[in-house]
């Protein structure tokens, strides 16, 4: 006898549940197919004589739902087995379904739903249906449960008057969006087949490569801790961008807009996390705020960023090591100077352009391809008002880009793009190198204060900020108020010396002035740094030492008089715990050690962490625009070879 069951849940959760988006309903039908170990699952588009959408049909190979007598499945919403499984039954496929409640779903798509389904019964096969309708949501009509005649387990969803808000998504070129969405399971399944309004989807046509990372944990200010897995899948067809939220299991929950530049690539970017599950039960749109979702699709998106910038460099180095065997490339490795090596990067990156839109050039022969390489190098070397005209001709590159690099060259000198280049890269190479010497555990232990440290700041002052110049190095208080006073224009004769408490001399590692003023005395700020060795915690003595010399400085009558901001910076590598609380103290900054109560005058804690990451973030913007690429063994080779070249002896140890 048939019987009808109710699933107790108010209407407005059913509401809910069944107005989500055609691709999530699609979504969950298939999954469910998934986790019932199916190998082939069909997606049957049918339409009337008008062309319009008639009948929706999902058919899997699955093993069926079973029939319980005491309670079926459709009868709970949550409490799913799956929550107590991370694997199929039969096959041991990874869930793809956690909450018990994505079946439902399917009346999202059409007024009327139907499971036709068969199971094995021990050594029988046993068939019934189930069916749902929109208009009275919660109710589902089970019926008898027969013997079936054929011997193998299936089940058939199918879907009926289909939602006109629905209809729109099921056309024949969505087979691709279907296949970003299922490209995980299938690329990590590859028995497993989905075939859509007849079209297979078939991922080893469509991916060319995937990559994972591991990205957090985060604590949040609940002190819950969040993390995720993202998955890159690259497309090698134009399949477009998109980052999708998903559950841990990889079950796609959101789309979202990657925001990453990544020429010449499409790509599917999966974020698996636990804390997206946990949050479907609302709106994710609605949800954008939320303070784990924020921090991991950031986290998500720098790593995106990082990722196609690297491919970037391996598509380009790999094309360049291809013209080297062809013997095509118009540069020889001995040609080292700075000049030639910008020109050489710009080259680089109009070749592989050319090669990536004009059409044929990589067939071209061997002879043509050496000429036109060594016409475009000719022309960026010598001839840099050519080059514009020369990419418009060569290249169908859209009107705005040729517009930027013609009125790019109009406005400068190739030599000075070059030059800029190069000063960036200068830049970045130092302060990633500094970095890499003071805080790896290889190198910090034999980095001194004064044979390595001092002097790749003293000639680098710009890595405390864009507006300071050196003033004194390694000199005494009495010293520095003979530059203090010159830098604002006075009489620099001192009688009488600057002693700290005590009366003892006392010596600065650094004194820093502010070169660009934007109102005169007003703005002056004078910088005083004392370093520390790369292998020592600053301590609560260290910040006493320069304590004094803040103190001599701030007390001495000759430098209150004027209207100076004076900073003074103690730099290290870690703090130690006695200095936590002058550090982080609820009345100050962070980092802020004391302030003067006479004058302007402020004590900081620094690390070279802080400092520099501070340093390489203001120089991020142009390095990324320019696709500087830097590793940290680059960067300790660029010092190692400039003017301290002891650095490259320390770093090899």
């Amino acid at each position: 006898m048939s019987e009808t069951i109710e699933v107790k849940a108010q209407q407005d959760f059913w509401k809910r549940l069944v107005s989500g988006t055609p691709v999530r309903a699609v979504a969950e039908v298939v999954s469910n197919a998934f986790d019932a170990d199916s190998n082939l699952i069909t997606i049957a588009v049918k339409r009337n004589a008008l062309g319009a959408i008639s009948r929706l049909l999902f058919t899997d190979d699955g093993s069926g739902i079973p029939y319980a007598n005491n309670e079926h499945l459709f009868s709970q919403l949550g409490n799913s087995w799956k929550l107590k499984a991370s694997r199929s039954i039969q096959k041991q496929r990874l869930l793809q379904g956690r909450n018990g409640e994505g079946r439902f779903r399917a009346l999202s798509l059409g007024e009327i739903v139907t499971w036709q389904t068969t199971y094995k019964d021990g050594d029988e096969y046993k068939s019934y249906n189930i069916t749902a309708s929109h208009e009275t949501l919660g109710l589902f009509e089970v019926s008898d449960v027969v013997i079936s005649k054929q011997k193998s387990t299936e089940t058939i969803v199918s879907i009926d008057n289909i939602f006109q808000r629905a209809e729109w998504f099921f056309t024949r070129e969505r087979s691709n969006e279907l296949a970003r969405v299922f490209a995980p399971y299938l690329n990590k399944y590859r028995a497993v087949s989905v075939v859509y309004d007849d079209q297979q989807i078939d991922v080893t046509k469509i991916v060319s490569g995937s990559s994972e990372a591991r990205l957090g944990p985060y604590t949040l200010s609940s002190g819950k801790k969040v993390q995720a897995d993202l998955e890159i899948i690259e497309w090698n067809m134009a399949l477009g961008r998109a980052l999708y939220l998903c559950d841990e299991t990889g079950f796609t929950l959101s789309e979202r807009a990657p925001e990453v530049r990544a020429p010449g690539f499409d790509f599917g970017a999966y974020l698996k996390s636990s804390h997206f599950g946990e949050l479907q039960n609302g709106s994710l749109a609605d949800i954008d705020m939320e303070e784990g979702l924020v921090k991991l699709v950031k986290e998500a998106r720098e790593h995106l960023s990082g990722h196609f910038r690297k491919r970037e460099r391996e598509k380009a180095s790999s094309l360049i090591e291809k013209w080297k065997n062809e013997e095509v490339y118009p540069f020889g490795d001995n040609e080292v100077s700075p000049v030639t090596k910008q020109a050489k990067r710009i080259f680089n990156m109009c070749a592989v352009t050319i090669n990536d839109h004009a059409k044929g050039f990589d067939e071209q022969s061997r002879m043509t391809k050496a000429l036109s390489f060594r016409l475009l190098r000719e022309a960026i070397e010598e001839r840099p008002q050519e080059i514009s005209r020369l990419l418009s001709e060569v290249l169908n590159l859209s009107k705005e880009k040729q517009k930027q690099f013609s009125l790019l060259l109009d406005r400068t000198k190739l030599s000075d793009i070059l030059d800029a280049v190069s000063f960036v890269e200068h830049r970045i190479s130092t302060a990633i190198g500094l970095r890499s010497l003071v805080c790896s555990d290889d190198t910090r232990s034999t980095m001194k204060e004064r044979q390595h440290i001092h002097q790749i700041v003293e000639r680098n002052s710009w890595l405390f900020g864009e507006q300071f110049t050196l003033g004194q190095s390694e000199s005494s208080l009495t010293n520095a108020l003979r530059e203090h006073l010159r830098q604002l224009k006075m009489d620099t004769r001192v009688l009488e010396p600057v002693l700290v408490s005590g009366g003892k001399n006392a010596r600065i590692d650094l004194l820093l002035c502010q070169s660009n003023k934007r109102s005169g005395r007003d703005d002056d700020h004078h910088l005083i740094v004392e370093l520390k060795r790369a292998s020592k915690s600053l301590s609560y003595g260290d910040f006493g030492q320069l304590l004094k010399y803040a103190s001599a400085i701030m007390k001495d009558t000759r430098y209150h008089k004027t209207n100076v901001e004076w900073s003074f910076w103690l730099v290290g590598t870690d703090v130690a715990d006695d200095l936590d609380p002058l550090v982080n103290s609820n009345d100050r900054a962070p980092g802020c050690a004391h302030i003067f109560k006479e004058g302007n005058g402020k004590v900081w804690i620094k690390t070279w962490g802080q400092l520099l990451h501070d340093c390489i973030s203001r120089h991020q913007f142009v390095r990324d625009k320019l696709n500087i690429a830097i590793t940290d063994d680059e960067a300790v080779h660029y010092l190692g070879s400039g003017p301290i070249k002891v650095l490259a002896e320390t770093a090899n140890g």
